[in-house]
């Protein structure tokens, strides 16, 4: 996590399980797959859970879902 800085919440940092969906706001620095490392998912999980058109491509003030398990989102 000290390789992570922009990563703020409370639980994940806790290392608390949840299974409920949450939200991240995108920081500077970050990637889909920093993201999706940091709270255990694979980049293609977030990708289509937030409909992104290109993974490559966050914008700072984001907000994105984060589903508590891989897989795909209804």
């Amino acid at each position: 996590m000290a390789n992570a800085p922009f990563f703020s919440s409370s639980a994940a940092l806790a290392g608390l399980p949840t299974l409920v969906m949450t939200s991240y706001t995108v920081q500077s620095g970050a990637t889909l797959y920093t993201i999706a490392a940091h709270f255990g998912l694979h980049y293609a999980t977030l990708w289509w859970a937030n409909k992104l058109s290109d993974p490559r491509t966050l914008h700072i003030g984001q907000v994105l879902r984060i589903p508590p398990v891989d897989g795909v989102v209804y």
